[in-house]
């Protein structure tokens, strides 16, 4: 059993196109990071970055909410990959200056609990959307985050 951690990086200055904003991640296990290659028993942990460019303090206040979208891919059937599709993120950061292995040390963190992987993982392959809702510490405004399902988790993913 593996204990993977899956860093996504909020940048509120970032350009918002059609109402989002790109979520940048990395998929990491022993500080390194990895093609998403999971298996049952394992878990993973979702971590959200402040990684504002050009910010000197914090640009968000609080992550409202973070939803996993999973779609079996091709001719696969469709069963739930992760324990939790809505793992409990804190509105409140966990970490006020966070080292991090896909963005360096980044001014502010939230992380969830643990999901598990589901026991219906060892023949099939996922596509993973991820949202995040986040506030801004000046304006008060809300944005969405979303990262695309263009990375596949599963045996032999990559």
């Amino acid at each position: 059993m593996a204990g993977y951690t899956w860093e996504m990086g909020i940048d509120w200055n970032a350009i918002e196109t059609d109402g989002s904003s790109y979520l940048r991640q990395g998929f990491v296990l022993q500080g390194e990071i990895v093609p998403p290659s999971v298996k049952t028993g394992d878990t993973i942990t979702f971590k959200i970055f402040d990684v504002s460019s050009e910010a000197t303090s914090a640009e968000v206040s609080g992550i409202e909410s973070f939803v996993i979208l999973s779609r079996a891919a091709v001719s696969q059937p469709s069963d739930n990959l992760l324990s939790s599709l809505q793992p409990t993120i804190p509105l409140r950061p966990d970490s006020i200056t966070a080292p991090s292995t896909a963005f360096g040390t980044v001014l502010q963190s939230w992380t969830s609990p643990p999901v598990d992987v589901n026991d219906t993982l060892e023949t099939q392959r996922f596509l993973l959307t991820f949202q995040a809702q986040a506030h801004g510490l000046a304006s008060g405004s809300s944005r969405l985050f979303v990262h695309d399902p263009e990375m596949v988790v599963g045996p032999n993913g990559g």
